[in-house]
């Protein structure tokens, strides 16, 4: 699960936590301490502390959409 801003929408997600369980949440670090108290939330990675795990490194590209791409 990815969401970096906007305190409203990560408590939302927590629907969405419980339901899949074991997730690992990638946020700001300003909001690791909610996504680590929300049901299904196994690990939070705050932005820029450590490397992404492996397959999110490796899927970056997954939901790239034209907003998401240099304009070259």
């Amino acid at each position: 699960m990815i969401r970096f801003s906007s305190l409203g929408d990560i408590v939302l997600t927590g629907a969405v936590t419980a339901r899949l369980g074991a997730v690992t949440y990638l946020t700001s670090p300003r909001f690791k301490p909610l996504a680590a108290k929300l049901p299904g939330v196994a690990d939070v990675i705050a932005y820029g502390q450590a490397p992404l795990p492996a397959r999110a490194a490796k899927n970056h590209d997954q939901h790239a959409s034209p907003r998401t791409r240099s304009r070259n």
